[in-house]
């Protein structure tokens, strides 16, 4: 896939979907909450689509951090660059592509 590092896209996805989920059992606290973990993830892209224009990956992940312990992960994701020529502006100013996750199922 170009313009982006696969593993830093899984990582993120995992990373994204652990803090979701224990968010809103934080949610009354009102100090501010330090995580620190450490993890890996490993993605292969599969035989099935959500919408036939692409194949979707499966994502692995496992780690540990001090909120929960030890966690693993499995994801099933989709996602679709945006059309040829198009860029977005990145958080940093830079020019980037825009990657729109059609489905997912975690």
């Amino acid at each position: 896939m170009k313009g982006i590092n696969r593993f830093g896209f899984a990582a993120a996805i995992a990373l994204a979907t652990l803090l979701a989920a224990g968010s809103s059992g934080f949610a009354a606290t009102k100090k501010p909450i330090t995580v620190k973990g450490k993890g890996v993830a490993d993605f292969s892209t599969t035989n099935f689509s959500y919408d036939g224009k692409a194949s979707a990956e499966i994502v692995y992940s496992t780690g540990k951090d001090n909120l929960y312990g030890t966690f693993n992960a499995q994801a099933l994701i989709e996602y679709n660059p945006t059309p040829a020529g198009t860029c977005t502006t990145t958080a940093d100013g830079t020019a980037g592509h825009s990657y729109d996750v059609v489905g997912s199922t975690l």
